[in-house]
């Protein structure tokens, strides 16, 4: 058994002790590419930490030279720079036309990155928490930033984004604490999920009308955010897109926009003007809940659904007038809202679902629809100012805690 777990020991060291590279020149490691004209850098060693000895300024060649044979660098493999902890500063050449999946990741204090303008596509994670870089100049070359590219970034400042960029991943720059403003290019068509989450100095930023696609939660925590212009493209809020924004003081959504997503304002307690498009269709849950600055609004005639707590706990509501185009008050709609005093219900309703009004204790007469049938449970439960109801003909049944203070 012993001489069996010994032959498996060195088996294991000699796959671990084996090279990853075709050669090696001037310190850094290469593979030939298929063409046999061009090479890619590539790890020294298939470990935690490659290039232990690498530190300061890294210049990476446009050539290189092994055999007598020049091959062009034209691109940095997946991991290749990963925990090289004490890179300073990296230049990438013109000669790259990719940087690949994690290439400098977790090299914590690179400061400085200049990337050639021939790179086409920045991989994944490709310099993930490079938490000192201050600056970053994508070149117009470039048309897709990877997933998580600069997330937790953390010193990261100025972005400047080249011209050719047409998508930005899930979660590229998310937690670049320190990001303040960015201009995006009339390129752009994506920003994909958590785009920019974190960011909670991010002040400004320019959405050209070319961005068709806003993912979930890309704006989620940006809480220096006051104001934003989202691009008539757009036909979704998506969920949680401004989820805790407590700067936004104002939101015009465009005319394109059909629905309104899950969580996509909820916390933005600085909230206190909306302006809801004609196209829009669908309010989904909790997408207002807890804007507690958020005074009176209009909601179109477009507006069929209105999902559960949309409005929980807007303390600032005072009125509220419904559209004719709502059939149903969802559960909890208005939950918490303390501050209403006054709310129009059409006939058009048919359904007022369980809590609706819990807690609005500044409502002191409600008129319910003669289209009801139902009174449902804990419907104005806490609506202690409540002074007179007028309960139609047509209800059957009355809830428990319907009234109950």
């Amino acid at each position: 058994m012993k001489k069996r777990l010994l032959i498996i020991s060195i088996t294991a060291l000699m796959v671990i002790s084996s090279k990853a590279y075709d050669f090696m020149e001037g310190g850094l490691c290469y593979n030939i590419n298929n063409d046999g004209l061009s090479v890619t850098l590539t790890y020294e060693t298939n470990g935690f930490i490659s290039y232990r000895s690498l530190e300061g300024d890294l210049v990476i060649p446009e050539e290189v030279i092994n055999n007598g044979i020049t091959y062009s660098v034209t691109s940095i493999g997946d991991s290749a720079f990963m925990n090289c902890m004490n890179l300073t500063s990296v230049t990438i050449p013109n000669s790259v036309t990719l940087i690949g999946n994690s290439s400098f990741r977790e090299c914590w204090k690179m400061v400085s990155l200049s990337i050639g303008n021939s790179v086409t596509l920045i991989g994944n994670y490709a310099f993930f928490d490079c938490s000192s870089l201050t600056s970053v100049t994508i070149p117009n070359s470039v048309t897709s930033i990877g997933d998580y590219a600069f997330n937790i970034c953390e010193g990261l400042v100025n972005v400047s984004i080249g011209n050719s960029v047409t998508s930005i991943g899930v979660s590229a720059f998310s937690s670049c604490k320190k990001l303040s403003s960015i201009t995006l290019p009339n390129s752009v068509t994506l920003l994909d999920d958590n785009v920019f989450r974190g960011c909670n100095g991010l002040k400004s930023i320019t959405i050209p009308n070319t961005v068709t696609f806003i993912g979930k939660n890309a704006f989620h925590g940006c809480t220096s955010l006051k104001s934003i212009a989202l691009p008539n493209s757009i036909t979704n809020i998506s969920d949680g897109l401004f989820f805790g924004c407590t700067s936004l003081t104002s939101i015009n959504i465009p005319n394109s926009v059909i629905s309104i997503g899950n969580y996509a304002f909820n916390k933005c307690t600085s909230l206190n003007s909306v302006t809801f498009p004609d196209s829009l269709t669908t309010i989904n849950f909790l997408a207002f809940s807890f804007c507690s600055s958020l005074a009176n609004f209009t909601l179109p005639n477009s507006v069929t659904n209105i999902d559960r707590y949309a409005f929980q706990c807007c303390t600032g509501l005072t009125s509220m007038t419904l559209p004719n185009s709502i059939t149903n008050i969802s559960e909890g709609l208005f939950n918490g809202c303390a501050g209403l005093t006054s709310i129009t219900i059409p006939n058009t309703i048919t359904n007022i679902s369980d809590e609706a009004f819990c807690g609005c204790a500044g409502l002191t007469s409600m008129t319910l629809p003669n289209s009801i049938t139902n009174i449902s449970e804990g419907l104005f439960n806490g609506c202690a100012g409540l002074t007179s109801i007028t309960i139609p003909n047509s209800v059957t049944s009355i809830g428990n805690k319907a009234f109950f203070i």
